[in-house]
């Protein structure tokens, strides 16, 4: 039986070869676009494929009109109050955040959190990714007691729909890590990213190239922590494991991320 095209790019990636897995993501969308191919996924789908790695570079600008055609083409296929539309109107709002036009990511959370209490509010799968997304806006604004509230809520229903133990936690237990680090919680900053890395560590999570970048942050942003209350070397390990895990999955030397973990493990030799 032929490998879908999700098992070919995951096989890819765990190859260490993500500029090869990108270019397979862009020829799938290219399919999909064109009338007549034989597409091997709806072209929503490959479009969310492909942006996931130009998010994992960075590179919003270009993740953004992928997200935005991704949003039409749920519009025109599910409607404006769907899942799917709620999902993209989530990617743009990332981006936009990213791309510092606040306003208009809120707009997209607005929208988001809209349709998902529509469709059953905290009883719906992905209400913890609505919580996030607010949160994430909250902290643009400033608001950080309103933003750690909403990480707290959205971390809750990720561990009750997926366990204490699964990569979608770790991310919701890695940004209150950083509502502790700003807040100057040093000590239960640290113990969230411990087990964030931990739970990384041991997850088959390695074909999701989202999730490659969501470690190496995870790494780099526990290496800080140990730098900033004295553990020097234990900061040097993670930043040196941060280098590690960015080169592979980047699958380049001089890519900015790459760049940072290096500056920042320079820093503690």
């Amino acid at each position: 039986m032929a490998d879908s095209i999700w098992d070919t790019i995951a096989k890819t990636l765990l190859l260490g070869k993500f500029r090869a897995a990108m270019q397979a993501a862009a020829e799938v969308v290219q399919r999909a676009r064109t009338p007549g191919d034989e597409a091997e996924i709806p072209l929503e789908s490959a479009l969310d494929l492909l942006a996931r790695f130009h998010v994992c570079q960075g590179a919003y600008d270009k993740a953004l009109p992928l997200h935005q055609e991704g949003l039409s083409v749920a519009e025109r296929r599910f409607g404006d109050m769907s899942e799917e539309f709620a999902w993209f109107a989530s990617r743009l709002a990332c981006d936009l955040m990213n791309l510092g036009q606040i306003d208009e990511a809120a707009s997209c959370c607005a929208r988001e959190t809209a349709i998902i209490e529509g469709l059953g509010g905290e009883n719906h799968p992905h209400y913890w990714r609505a919580l996030s997304n607010l949160a994430d806006v909250c902290i643009q604004r400033g608001d950080f007691a309103a933003a750690e509230d909403l990480r707290v809520r959205s971390l809750r229903l990720r561990i009750e729909q997926h366990g204490n133990r699964s990569c979608i936690a770790a991310c919701g237990l890695s940004a209150l890590a950083g509502s502790y680090r700003r807040a100057g919680g040093w000590r239960p900053a640290m113990k969230a990213l411990e087990q964030v890395v931990s739970i990384y560590a041991r997850n088959s999570w390695r074909g999701d190239a989202l999730h490659w970048r969501f470690f190496a942050e995870a790494l780099r942003n526990l290496g800080s922590v140990y730098e900033h209350i004295g553990e020097i070397a234990a900061a040097r390990d993670h930043f040196a494991k941060s280098v590690k895990v960015f080169r592979e999955f980047l699958d380049a030397e001089e890519h900015p991320a790459v760049r940072d973990a290096r500056d920042r493990l320079n820093k503690v030799l």
